[in-house]
């Protein structure tokens, strides 16, 4: 008798354990196809390269914002700033660019920022847009800042477009 009642248990048991095994792969085979599906859908979606946000998003090259081509000196979260150099524009394309003199060193606030640029190492050279009436001296106010290599990606479909 304890043969029978042993048995049922472990007949049980294995159903238990081979239902949790089914669900376990149906599990695993639609995340599977989500996971397909969404690769697919932001391949179709037609990004090149690396647009960042979209171009979209970023303030126009030209207009009402300016770009100033700085060295960043250091930052401050507690005080949402970073403190650059300007380095010259070696750049001849018809963007608006910054007023300030290349050497000048000063503060730009990152208020106007969604997130603080703390991913960006000291002594890194980006590109700091502000409004262009601002842009003529320091302090500055940060509407966006980029890196270089993205900004220039940026200016090169810009000017084919």
């Amino acid at each position: 008798m304890k043969k029978t009642e042993l048995a049922v248990p472990r007949q049980r048991r294995r159903a238990v354990f081979s239902a949790f095994v089914v669900l376990a792969v149906i599990l695993c085979a639609a995340l599977l196809t989500a996971c397909s599906y969404a690769e697919t859908t932001v391949g179709q979606a037609g990004f090149r390269g690396s647009q960042q946000a979209g171009d979209s998003a970023l303030p126009d090259l030209d207009g009402e914002y300016a770009y100033v081509l700085a060295r960043v000196l250091s930052k401050d979260a507690e005080e949402n700033s970073i403190e650059i150099e300007v380095v010259p524009w070696n750049d001849d394309r018809p963007f608006s660019k910054g007023k300030l003199v290349a050497g000048d060193t000063g503060s730009v606030s990152c208020s106007e920022l969604v997130f603080f640029p703390a991913g960006i190492g000291d002594g890194s050279t980006v590109v700091v847009c502000c409004l262009s009436a601002d842009a003529d001296a320091f302090p500055l106010t940060a509407c966006t800042i980029e890196k270089l290599e993205l900004f220039e990606e940026r200016v090169d479909r810009w000017a084919t477009s």
